[in-house]
């Protein structure tokens, strides 16, 4: 694991990751997002059929979303992002509710950080229903 990392610096670098892929879906380049997800990612939701266990599992469902040779792709803000790091700076929770093209998902991933370089090791993302909870 290495020493400690500074708690500032490890949720800057870990919003950094999130931004990082929030602007790289934006743009469509899924094939970019290899190097920032870890091998055994773990991913669930929205819909039942949304869960995955590896990197390219993940990326390809990804890419069935996002095509990469449409002229205007998806419109994807963050709407809060919140990361916390932990004790010592080597993982991180990340949340927030999205905004995709007009739609609001709620997304918490776990990050984690290996000599300074920052991975996703889980996400689960569901749809907001943000009326329910007065928000919207």
């Amino acid at each position: 694991m290495g020493p400690a990392v500074d708690g500032r610096k490890a949720e800057r670098d870990a919003k950094g990751l999130v931004a990082e892929i929030y602007d790289t879906i934006g743009r469509g380049k899924t094939d970019s997002l290899f190097s920032l997800l870890s091998e055994r990612i773990v991913v669930f939701g929205p819909r039942q059929t949304d869960a995955m266990k590896t990197r390219t599992d993940a990326l390809v469902a990804l890419g069935k979303l996002v095509d990469p040779r449409a002229k205007k792709h998806a419109a994807l803000h963050s709407a809060g992002l919140d990361v916390v790091a932990s004790p010592g700076g080597h993982s991180a929770w990340a949340f927030d509710v999205a905004n995709i093209d007009g739609h609001p998902v709620a997304v918490m991933a776990v990050l984690s950080n290996a000599s300074d370089l920052w991975l996703v090791g889980a996400v689960v993302i569901v749809i907001a229903i943000l009326s329910f909870f007065g928000l919207r």
